[in-house]
């Protein structure tokens, strides 16, 4: 199913690395450090067009068992599609406050690399933009395609796949629609060009399927019953009696199988199964139709998958207490540790050596280092020092831990 959220965050990027595993009291957790690239396109004073590369690096955390399992077998370069919720915490490291934002990875998916697809080349002459060659009776003919169908159907209702000039003409037909207005400032709009990218490959890719027997409407019911677990003969009935060529099991089965393993689609969860077959047992008693039955659990998986999302957050929030708790307690406990910030206190905390340090934050935003005896915001301690860096205090810890103190 389709991510619904408020707090949602889709993600395409490369392994930057390895994935990391660690265990935690609730189970597994997977690190992944996600590589993703953004293009941005702008015009210069002089009129030139100049773009920029961006990559941006992004930790992603998951503790499902499927998105573990499926990570796992993933290496270092390997193109995936993230789909979860954006969240943050703070931490010490090194006497350094540290905030970091995270994925909390729902969903993942790999991604095959597409084969580049070749279009007509744009040519630019003053304010107009004009595909060369294009002489007008083949501008005449892209109109005519651009409205026509990717595909034409037989007397036996058969799909026959577009020619390999049909396909050029309908890119023309789509460029030069896109290219009649005046003004060119649309033409370097990223926004633009991802929506004529798509209808490019759309029109492609719909003239040019392997899967024959699926028009329009088929497709769409077959999609939105993705993760339904509809009886797969029940299906099959309801699809043989749309208009369309005859279809078998197989058919329905390799279909829905092949829609599954697109982008941004999550294979059907295991854990919604007994209750969608329970519902639709139901609706299908009541004599519902079939559509209304895929609407009706649709919105049942989404409401799941929301209620397990809370709870998988909840089982976060209180892992990080319960981390929170042990490092106080082996504070607390005289035991050596790295700063830790005790509950409701603006100081930090760490003990060297069997010997206790505060860091404290002053209003000229420097930092107060004091030898203390106990973990407490109100003991003077002897100043050791102010530093602009809680890891320059660190160093100085460091140091001062193992050397003689003064009586």
């Amino acid at each position: 199913m389709l991510y619904t959220s408020e707090n949602a965050v889709k993600l395409i990027g490369e392994m930057g690395e390895a994935p990391i595993v660690k265990k935690t009291a609730n189970g597994e957790m997977i690190t992944l450090s996600i590589r993703a690239s953004m293009i941005s396109c702008w015009i210069d004073d002089q009129g030139a067009r100049q773009s920029r590369e961006k990559t941006t690096w992004h930790r992603v955390v998951s503790f499902q068992s499927r998105v573990i399992g499926r990570a796992k077998q993933l290496a270092r370069g390997t193109k995936v599609a993230i789909v979860g919720y954006l969240d943050s915490r703070t931490f010490i490291e090194n006497g350094s406050e540290r905030h970091i934002h995270e994925i909390i990875a729902e969903e993942l998916q790999t991604l095959k690399p597409r084969p580049p697809i070749s279009l007509p080349i744009l040519q630019t002459e003053g304010s107009v933009a004009r595909l060369s060659p294009c002489p007008r009776a083949a501008w005449l003919e892209s109109d005519r395609l651009m409205n026509a169908p990717s595909h034409r159907t037989t007397p036996s209702g058969e799909k026959v796949a577009m020619t390999e000039d049909q396909r050029i003409w309908a890119v023309s037909a789509l460029l030069s629609e896109y290219v009649k207005s005046p003004s060119l400032r649309h033409i370097r709009d990223p926004r633009f060009l991802s929506k004529l990218a798509s209808e490019v490959v759309r029109k492609i890719d719909q003239g040019n399927s392997i899967w024959r027997k699926w028009d329009g409407q088929r497709e769409v019911l077959l999609k939105s019953a993705i993760g339904c677990w509809i009886p797969l003969a029940d299906l099959h009935d309801f699809l043989n009696h749309m208009p369309g060529p005859a279809l078998t099991v197989t058919d329905v089965s390799q279909r829905l199988k092949a829609l599954e393993e697109e982008p941004y689609i999550s294979y059907p969860d295991e854990r919604f199964q007994p209750s969608c077959v329970t519902i639709y047992e139901r609706e299908k008693a009541e004599g519902t139709e079939l559509p209304a039955i895929i609407g009706l659990l649709r919105d049942h998986v989404e409401h799941e998958e929301v209620r397990l999302r809370e709870e998988q957050q909840s089982r976060y929030q209180q892992w990080r207490e319960e981390d929170r708790i042990a490092r106080e307690q082996r504070l607390l406990s005289g035991a050596d540790c790295k700063w830790t910030q005790l509950q409701k206190s603006k100081c930090w905390f760490c003990r060297a050596n069997g010997r206790t340090y505060r860091l404290s934050p002053a209003e000229d935003k420097l930092w107060t280092l004091c030898r203390v005896n106990s973990a407490s915001d109100h003991e003077k301690g002897i100043l050791i020092g102010r530093y602009q860096r809680r890891g320059d205090a660190t160093k100085v810890v460091a140091e001062a831990a193992y050397r003689p103190e003064p009586r």
